[in-house]
């Protein structure tokens, strides 16, 4: 599972300049505590140079109800080819969702910490994404959910499901997964699981007391500073 990231203005357009050879035309802001919801740095594979920001948690073109919907924040990739909402975006709404490192809660008393790759700034997440038009108020929602595959053995000591983003390393690996035209089996199999030896993984902040007070709201946990990375 990945619910939880962050993104560094500066690193995710340093990536994209790389890649590009340009500034996106798109403004990136500071957020070391994104939650589903919230929005996310993607490139589709319709517009593949172009970097926008769609909600996370994929909404389905074919949603009549919101409020029955669950918040499909990730998508297995293991069963994409299952799913109704997500088997007919596997060929048509592929993305990439650009972050610079994402959080989980392992270990006892619990402790946030943060994963990233080693001596790379972003992290790129193969995701799969898809337009709402409500007919309410007239817009369009693009939205956004970001696969997982098994853990490696580093994120299955920290993350009690033993999931994990599928992230695309390489270049090449990006443009593969956005480029159109191949069947449904070759993109699932590009979602690789990402090896242990080349990542880390960091602490952040305090540890949570195994019995804290259960709060009267729920609350997004304090974010970290962006410097803290």
């Amino acid at each position: 599972m990945c619910g939880r990231v962050i993104v560094q203005s500066g690193k995710v357009v340093n990536w994209y300049k790389k890649k590009y050879g340009d500034d996106p035309e798109s403004t990136v802001e500071d957020n070391a505590n994104i939650c589903p919801t919230d929005s996310l740095s993607v490139i589709t594979n319709k517009e593949p140079r172009k970097l926008q920001f769609f909600r996370w948690g994929l909404i389905p073109s074919s949603t009549r109800d919101l409020s029955n919907l669950p918040l499909m924040f990730n998508a297995r990739a293991e069963t994409l080819l299952e799913k109704t909402s997500f088997r007919n975006l596997v060929k048509s709404k592929r993305c990439i969702v650009i972050v610079t490192g994402w959080y989980e809660w392992g270990g006892k008393p619990k402790q946030q910490y943060v994963f990233n790759i080693k001596d790379r700034e972003e992290l790129i997440f193969a995701g799969l994404w898809d337009e709402w038009y409500n007919q309410e108020t007239g817009k369009t929602i693009k939205s956004v959910s970001i696969i997982t595959v098994a853990s490696n053995d580093l994120v299955a000591q920290y993350h009690e499901k033993e999931r994990q983003p599928a992230i695309l390393a390489i270049d090449n690996e990006v443009d593969e997964w956005l480029a159109d035209g191949r069947k449904d089996e070759e993109y699932i199999d590009m979602l690789k699981i990402f090896p242990s030896d080349e990542m880390e993984v960091k602490p952040v902040g305090e540890p949570k007391p195994d019995k804290a007070p259960k709060p009267s709201k729920p609350e997004k946990p304090k974010p970290p500073s962006l410097f803290d990375f």
